[in-house]
């Protein structure tokens, strides 16, 4: 019996970076099938991305007798398969699988392009990584999703350029993107946030052919020049609903910890107490800290032998005050990956909607999609050589940046990022300027900029 009739897939992860999927402004599911299947026939996961199973899952992999393939959008984990004796056309895998047990993957990037060109955090700490899994079981436009719904947007919270929201939680109708660091505030202002994929309709607006909106849900195209009437109507032509609650965002970042923590103590203490609870709240360890020499405490150490999973560490001072820090829920990597992994992806064996056997132990074989949306920045040109032509009459889709600086320019609102390119106005009488290379993203205060060096 050969390998392709005993195995069959278990499962598939399926990983979308928009910035090598899309062109330009467009999605990759706003454009003719034809320039679709070629976007997709240029696409390599294995360019940007690695995904490799834990120490934990590659002896998990080995005792059930499950097997890995690399595809362009990510891999395939087939099963060794019997047919089940009392259901025709039904598999079953050799080693059944414990309710509750789990896949884990490492997910790291290639090269620092993908940080840069992807929209995903630039700094953060080094405890902090994305977490990615089928217990969220998000769904959207039929397709399951690892990463959490898209929030709505809080009015309470501080934004950071980049960062996605959804207008309102029940029934939203647009994606915006924040264009800068952002203070709390009553509603999302125009002016601070971009409006994804495209920007809605405006009764009253004079649209060029080719020209997109978001409308009831729908990306919309103009098929003809004038102040259309809001689609659908003849002016307009259908493209696509785009799932705009998909998307990694800063709720799929956790705190992951090895099996050797110490986190600092700020208080000027010689004694405290530390208690580690389960995630279903049951009581992992309680135990004192203290120096027999008496000396100040500088941080809450200690080995945790637990399997990998979410946790909650709390400490606490000898009135039972909690100090600085604390609580702290946090995810116990038992395991760790080696190299520098900023993602992982747990697959459960749970029953429901993300299920991949179903309650009678055969093959449902899932896909589930991770997307990474492309970044927006500021596009800066800084001009070297011969300066005397500079500022030119016309500039463009820029602005100066600095009245007294001639040589820097920039677009006034974020462009994207991808591999397609963006046909940028004429910027004086004959240059045309290139897209930024997808690796020079850089925070400025407040702004993200993409730098291009021009020498004229």
């Amino acid at each position: 019996m050969t390998w392709n009739v005993r195995y069959r897939p278990l499962f598939a992860l399926q990983i979308e970076h928009d910035a090598w999927l899309d062109l330009g402004h467009s999605e990759l599911a706003s454009l003719r099938s034809e320039l679709r299947e070629q976007r997709l026939s240029e696409y390599q996961l294995s360019n940007h991305l690695i995904i490799q199973p834990t120490p934990d899952c590659a002896r998990m992999m080995h005792q059930h007798r499950l097997r890995i393939q690399e595809n362009a959008l990510g891999i395939t984990v087939y099963a060794e398969v019997t047919a089940d004796p009392n259901v025709p056309n039904q598999s079953i895998p050799v080693r059944p699988f414990e309710i509750g047990s789990s896949l884990r993957f490492a997910l790291s990037a290639k090269n620092l392009s993908f940080h840069s060109a992807a929209n995903v955090a630039l700094d953060g700490r080094s405890q902090d990584r994305y977490y990615f899994s089928n217990s969220h079981e998000h769904q959207e436009g039929g397709a399951l999703h690892l990463t959490r719904p898209v929030s709505a947007f809080d009015p309470s919270k501080n934004y950071l350029a980049g960062d996605l929201a959804v207008d309102q939680d029940v029934n939203p109708t647009i994606l915006l993107e924040a264009i800068r660091d952002l203070a709390p505030a009553a509603s999302p202002a125009a002016s601070d946030w971009l409006q994804l994929p495209v920007a809605s309709y405006q009764n009253g607006s004079n649209y060029a052919i080719g020209a997109q909106v978001f409308h009831a849900g729908k990306v919309f195209e103009a098929v003809s020049l004038g102040a259309h009437p809001s689609p659908p109507s003849p002016q307009w032509r259908e493209l696509y609903q785009p799932e705009i609650r998909t998307g990694v965002t800063h709720a799929d970042r956790i705190v992951v910890l090895g099996p050797e923590i110490s986190l600092p103590i700020t208080e000027n203490l010689t004694f405290a107490k530390v208690i580690v609870f389960r995630a279903d709240d049951s009581l992992l360890l309680s135990r004192p800290l203290y120096h027999e020499s008496g000396d100040p405490l500088s941080a809450v150490a200690l080995s945790l032998a637990a399997p990998s999973g979410f946790y909650r560490i709390e400490a606490e001072d000898a009135q039972g005050t909690a100090l600085a820090g604390f609580p702290l829920e946090f995810y116990l990597d038992a395991e760790p990956s080696a190299g520098s992994p900023f993602a992982l992806i747990e697959i459960f064996h749970q029953p429901g909607s993300h299920a991949f056997l179903n309650p009678q132990g055969h093959l449902l074989s899932p896909t589930f999609h991770v997307r990474f949306r492309k970044r927006h920045t500021h596009w800066r040109y800084t001009f070297h050589g011969d300066l005397s032509t500079l500022p030119p009459a016309q500039l463009g889709a820029l602005v100066q940046e600095n009245p007294g600086d001639v040589s820097r320019y920039v677009s006034p609102r974020p462009l994207p990022l991808t591999s397609g390119a963006i046909a940028l106005a004429r910027f004086g009488d004959a240059t045309f300027l290139p897209n930024p290379d997808l690796s020079s993203t850089t925070r400025e205060g407040d702004l993200l900029f993409s730098e291009t060096y021009v020498h004229l």
